[in-house]
């Protein structure tokens, strides 16, 4: 098979690209700008290299007509110009037949938001394109963001899927280790929702899931409460009202509503802020000794007994309970607006945010742990260390490498020079690269143009 490939030879990741299809006993020609410092030398001799004639950003226009006459001579059965913006202007100016794009990063997240020109130049590069290939699923969606629609666009994930059995065992054994770090005193709950993250990981990573595994990951934490349950002790059943599973579920959560509705302004006093944090009520000018929570003092009015046996300490509920144990019905009807803005900025970002795997974790963290504070109280809305440490810890872990450039005075290579992406095939196929710097087209006044580019500044 012959493959034509337009792109810049000065990246390692076209030439990892173009070596492997060679060796794999493809002919192959990389047409590419000239006055550019490549890494030729690494590339196979049996590869073909031509260097068009015009250099520079201009290049991308005006060397159309070479291009064209290149692929003419060539023939290649497979197209693929790499860099939607720069490569990818030029092979549509060239007239590049059943074209292959790939996206790389900067050309989608950059490239379109410098100017309106740009915008429309990487739309029309993006709609001439037969196919377009992208290196991730969030980048994909960038592209259709910018076309407006949804599109065919093959995924071909940057990284090479290494299933040596070491790696599998190091993850299972990762996995089980976390699992007993929090369970060790026998608690029920943070396994559950320790396979409820990895859930909410496969669903933000593949934007969905299939029924199957929900159901899988249903039983197996279900099968888990159970376990945990008998494990420690329960002598109630787990059908019991009280004590058992779905008594849990069901009753905690609207009998002790009722609850607070009851005690609160008519049997005791409300709190009137009580139940902030410490730290909350120490900046308000309180006493941090007065903090209370709502749902223990119902548990010692209601389940005293349990109290004093020491085998119970709160009686949670939806946080609109709290809420109207401190402030009454006006606290109750802005707690609902409040947990709503806080749950639609979370929305928000997992919307927008760019996916990475250290962003995919970090907001299956929060989705869990806001999940988790609208039955534990509407205090933890106003003020949450935890919830402070999870996005500090995560934002250190996420810009680790900026932070260390501030001690360092350096930025990592491939983020200075490019913004790497790539392909990855299993079998017959190989890697597909690299990104580079934003791509401008200055045109000098007076200064001759192709018939695209003045067509492209004309109408655009």
């Amino acid at each position: 098979m012959k493959i034509l490939y337009i792109g810049m030879l000065y990246s390692s990741h076209t030439v990892k690209w173009v070596n492997a299809f060679s060796d794999r006993g493809h002919e192959v020609m990389v047409a590419t700008l000239s006055g550019q410092t490549d890494l030729r030398q690494e590339i196979r001799s049996d590869i073909h290299v031509a260097e068009l004639p015009k250099s520079g950003f201009k290049g991308y226009y005006l060397n159309g007509p070479a291009l064209r006459k290149l692929y003419r001579e060539f023939r290649p059965d497979v197209s693929n110009a790499h860099y939607a913006s720069g490569y990818g202007t030029l092979a549509r100016v060239a007239g590049i037949p059943n074209l292959i794009l790939s996206v790389w990063g900067s050309d989608v997240y950059e490239f379109p938001y410098q100017s309106r020109i740009k915008e429309i130049i990487l739309k029309k590069n993006l709609a001439y394109a037969s196919h377009i290939c992208s290196t991730s699923h969030c980048m994909a969606d960038q592209v259709e963001k910018i076309m407006g629609h949804s599109m065919d666009i093959t995924i071909t994930p940057f990284g090479v899927a290494n299933r040596e059995i070491k790696w599998i065992v190091l993850a299972v054994v990762m996995f089980i280790a976390s699992g007993v770090t929090q369970t060790y005193d026998f608690s029920k709950s943070p396994m559950v929702f320790h396979l409820f993250v990895f859930m909410l990981m496969i669903i933000y990573f593949r934007k969905g899931i299939k029924n199957i595994v929900m159901v899988a990951f249903g039983g197996a934490m279900g099968a888990i409460l159970v376990v945990m349950y008998k494990a420690t002790g329960f002598s109630t059943g787990l059908d019991s009202l009280y004590n058992g599973i779905f008594g849990r579920i069901l009753f905690t959560q609207f009998g002790v509503l009722s609850y607070h509705l009851e005690y609160f302004g008519k049997i005791g006093n409300f709190l009137y802020g009580r139940s902030l944090s410490p730290t909350i009520l120490s900046l308000l000018g309180q006493d941090p000794s007065t903090h209370v929570r709502s749902g223990k003092i119902i548990m010692g009015f209601y389940g005293h007994r349990s109290v004093y046996d020491g085998t119970a300490g709160v009686m949670n509920t939806n946080f609109i309970g709290e809420a109207y144990a401190n402030f009454g019905w006006a606290g109750l009807v802005f707690s609902i607006v409040w947990v709503g803005l806080v749950i639609s900025l979370l929305f928000f970002m997992i919307i927008k945010i760019k996916k990475t795997p250290a962003t995919i974790a970090f907001l299956a963290v929060m989705t869990k742990s806001i999940g988790a504070m609208t039955q534990g109280g509407f205090a933890d809305f106003i003020y949450s260390f935890s919830i402070i440490v999870t996005i500090v810890g995560f934002l250190i872990i996420i810009y680790f490498s900026d932070i260390m450039g501030l001690f360092t005075g350096k930025r990592r290579k491939d983020e200075v020079a490019a913004k790497p992406q790539g392909v990855f095939y299993e079998k017959d196929t190989v890697q597909l690269a690299s990104a580079t710097d934003s791509i401008e087209i200055p045109v000098e006044k007076g200064e001759s143009v192709s018939p695209a580019m003045e067509d492209t500044v004309k109408n655009e």
